[in-house]
């Protein structure tokens, strides 16, 4: 088993330690994703404000603050997942 041997004695069994590289993985992913979401939100235009444009601009704006509470996790140098019991 994998995880096991990577979990240190403060994890339970009902949560996994998430190795360094895939932390990392995690936030590379996510960088990019929100850097995409900026480019989308900002390629938006400005002067016409449709019902439209004003729904997608609140869906990229919820988007980015998931991924930012994302990055914020991941960012810690302990990242700990709870499995789904």
């Amino acid at each position: 088993m994998y995880r096991i041997h990577l979990m240190p004695r403060s994890c339970t069994t009902y949560q996994f330690w998430v190795p360094c590289s895939r932390r990392k993985s995690y936030l590379t992913f996510l960088f990019v994703g929100y850097a995409d979401r900026i480019q989308e939100l900002n390629s938006l235009p400005v002067r016409s404000d449709t019902l439209r444009i004003r729904r997608r601009k609140s869906e990229i704006e919820e988007e980015l603050k998931r991924i930012d509470g994302g990055i914020k996790v991941f960012q810690r140098p302990k990242v700990y997942v709870k499995i789904n019991a």
